[in-house]
């Protein structure tokens, strides 16, 4: 295969489609094992954390986009990193990904088999090497075994295409409120991040609902459909409310410090708050692009005698 390093040698690569590998930080935590197919490969073990994902920058598949530096993961390698973080079960461990932001490599695709045991070994050699030669955070990756259900992976990535725009930014935001979690000073700023993943999920639900024939659906509409989705087939009726209405006081407040519900000089806000939205909005997602429910969802059923 060939390795292009450094990037003042990857100028033309950055331009095409190239196999980007990315090392992860061992301040997230991994689901132990391999994801491979032709376009993407995700291999964690106790020493290494990496994705290879053939892939190409935002701003060379269309000029349609607002200039920004912010956009540092591909629109493939989100692609990739949702089908993994989508495959979490809800009452298990949490998913995190804290992916860097930069790609220490490239390769050209050509002749690269990611399925193919030899070439993941070599690719895990040049990752590994990378990540002890130089300055990490020296700590032990956090790696989980079976509680999760990655054999959903292949089927949420066929789901999920490279242009699902606002998907892609709601899956974003998850995994930087993910990253931003894991300081406690930034607990505000990770619930912030994941109103906006929660705002791209009631843009997602709306369309749903237009499809289905409803005429401009409102965030009652959404209310009712996350309801009779997620509640009303447990057992649990919590009347008519809007979509995720019960945060929505929390979130005027915290974006906006004087507002009509007062001036505020911090955010009204608990730790609670960032695990249920968090956990919440994986599980709306997750529905949204398999068109069913996840196995924990069959569990409580089955705990309630309703299945």
């Amino acid at each position: 295969m060939k390795f292009i390093k450094p990037f003042e040698d990857m100028s033309r690569c950055r331009l095409n489609f190239a196999l980007r590998i990315r090392i992860f930080n061992p301040r997230g935590q991994y689901p132990r094992g391999t994801c491979a197919s032709e376009e993407a490969l995700y291999l964690a073990d106790d020493e290494i954390v990496f994705t290879v994902v053939h892939a190409r920058p935002y701003d060379q598949m269309t000029s349609n986009f607002p200039y920004s530096e912010m956009d540092w993961a591909t629109p493939q390698e989100v692609r990739f990193w949702a089908s993994i973080l989508l495959c979490e079960d809800a009452e298990g461990p949490k998913i995190l990904l804290y992916p860097e932001h930069t790609t220490f490599a490239l390769l050209d695709p050509p002749g690269v088999d990611l399925k193919d045991s030899a070439v993941q070994n070599e690719l895990r050699v040049l990752a590994l090497e990378e990540f002890t030669n130089t300055e990490r955070l020296c700590a032990p990756y956090q790696l989980f075994e079976s509680e999760v259900h990655l054999n959903r992976q292949p089927g949420f990535l066929s789901s999920v295409g490279a242009s699902d725009h606002v998907l892609l930014r709601g899956i974003t935001c998850l995994i930087k409120c993910d990253m931003l979690s894991r300081y406690y000073e930034f607990t505000e700023e990770a619930i912030i991040v994941a109103c906006i993943a929660l705002e791209a999920s009631f843009s997602l639900v709306v369309k749903s609902l237009k499809y289905s024939g409803i005429d401009n659906p409102t965030a009652r509409d959404a209310g009712k459909w996350l309801d009779d989705t997620f509640n009303r087939p447990l057992g649990i009726d919590p009347g008519d409310r809007k979509y995720f209405e019960e945060l929505y006081e929390q979130r005027v407040m915290t974006m906006h410090p004087s507002s009509r519900f007062g001036e505020s000089p911090y955010a009204p806000l608990a730790v609670d708050d960032l695990f249920d939205l968090r956990r919440d909005l994986r599980e709306v997602f997750a529905y949204l692009v398999s068109g069913g429910h996840g196995p924990e969802f069959k569990r409580r059923l089955k705990e309630r005698r309703l299945a």
